[in-house]
């Protein structure tokens, strides 16, 4: 059943971000202070998914800015993942 599906939206008032911990203190911080202000200056824009009990249970966001990949510090063993670095696994 469809309703026994996580789904995925746009994220606006209706989400309860609260109750959201990832346990990655910066990206916890960047979705409870800092998301609604990129989407609002049109920087990024942030999804989540709504698992059944309507809590979320992640997000993501997406942005038309470019970063080149030879200025971006590599991930540390065992540190976020948010980035894929190419021919990394």
């Amino acid at each position: 059943m469809a309703e026994d599906r996580p789904r995925f939206e746009l994220l606006g008032a209706q989400h309860d971000r609260s109750g959201f911990v990832c346990g990655k203190a910066a990206l916890d911080g960047y979705f409870q202070r800092q998301v609604t202000q990129d989407a609002r200056r049109r920087l990024a824009t942030p999804f989540v998914m709504v698992i059944p009990d309507g809590a979320i249970g992640g997000f993501y966001t997406l942005s038309s800015t470019a970063l080149r990949l030879a200025e971006l510090p590599r991930p540390s063993p065992g540190g976020c993942r948010a980035i894929r670095w190419c021919g990394q696994r």
